[in-house]
């Protein structure tokens, strides 16, 4: 789909043609509008070139029953492997009211190991945020109770297991 700066370009041209516009507009003002097409388009041309080589390169490691957004930019271009430790904090939100149903604000997990070292929160729901994070970023994994929390949690037992939980995960340093 084209950019929006691309598609007020392509109105402003059709208003122009359409004699909507005074019919002398600015020489150089025409060429700025046709500059700025051309950059968009150019621009929209080298995001589906990236978008057609990412295709063709390792698979993603898979989300899972996750909705995973990165919400802050991190602090190094570093992104944990299975065996690092990392240290991270997280916060479950129940979507519907903003009930918080489990949060550590600081814990040392590592990935891929098991430990069972988040409580309640279920690590490969971590993991599958983590795997895509650097330090200092902050992402929020979205879905269902029963995706997030381990069996028999006490925020299973009291809310309904298909409720959308939300959980702000911030990873803080890997080791």
């Amino acid at each position: 789909a084209p950019s929006p700066s691309y598609l007020m370009v392509d109105e402003l041209e059709r208003q122009h043609m359409a004699a909507r516009l005074p019919p002398t507009m600015p020489p150089d003002l025409v060429e700025d509008l046709q500059n700025l097409k051309y950059k968009v388009l150019e621009e929209e041309k080298r995001k589906q070139a990236v978008k057609g080589a990412e295709k063709q390169g390792p698979e993603p490691p898979s989300q899972g029953p996750y909705d995973i957004v990165i919400t802050d930019t991190g602090s190094d271009s570093r992104i944990p492997q299975i065996g690092d430790k990392v240290l991270l904090g997280y916060l479950a939100a129940l979507e519907e009211n903003g009930c918080v149903l489990g949060a550590k604000s600081t814990f040392e997990l590592t990935v891929g190991a098991g430990s069972g070292a988040s409580g309640e929160v279920a690590e490969a729901a971590l993991e599958a945020a983590l795997v895509q994070m650097q330090r200092g970023q902050t992402a929020s994994i979205s879905c269902s109770l029963a995706d997030l929390f381990r069996e028999g949690a006490p925020a299973l037992l009291e809310n309904d297991p298909t409720a959308t939980v939300v959980c702000e995960v911030k990873l803080f340093e890997i080791y």
